[in-house]
């Protein structure tokens, strides 16, 4: 005897087996991420970059024509890195941000302070007696 399914009712055992295609995670758009990318090529070309121009400059001695030339392109990735950050800032938001201190608000009634509470019995009434650990 089959088991009724509800409408609508789908495996999970089932989703793990077909791959869904074309999902694009919500968060980034794909401006964003040329943007982003830009700037990764960029930061990975200057790292190039400062790493050939060490190695130059520790093999050989003295300043060569070689050295001038990394220089330069350093110099000029370093230039576009900075454009293609500045594009990529996002704008502040119009409200100002609000700094939350800790802030010292005095009690509005006096609180007891810590103590020892003790019942006392009398012949048909029972006493609850606070006696405070400062008094002590």
């Amino acid at each position: 005897m089959p088991m009724p399914v509800k409408p609508g009712y789908v495996n999970p055992m089932t989703m793990m087996k077909t791959k869904k295609t074309g999902l694009k995670p919500a968060g980034k758009t794909q401006q964003e991420s040329k943007g982003n990318n830009n700037v990764k090529n960029l930061e990975t070309k200057q790292q190039g970059l400062k790493n050939q121009l060490l190695l130059m400059k520790s093999t050989t001695s003295g300043s060569s024509a070689g050295t001038k030339e990394l220089e330069q392109k350093l110099e000029e990735i370093s230039t576009e890195l900075k454009a293609a950050k500045s594009q990529n800032v996002q704008p502040a938001e119009t409200q100002p941000i609000r700094k939350r201190f800790d802030t010292y608000e005095s009690a509005k009634e006096k609180e007891k302070s810590s103590g020892l509470y003790k019942i006392q019995q009398d012949r048909d009434k029972h006493k609850v007696v606070f006696s405070p650990y400062s008094d002590r």
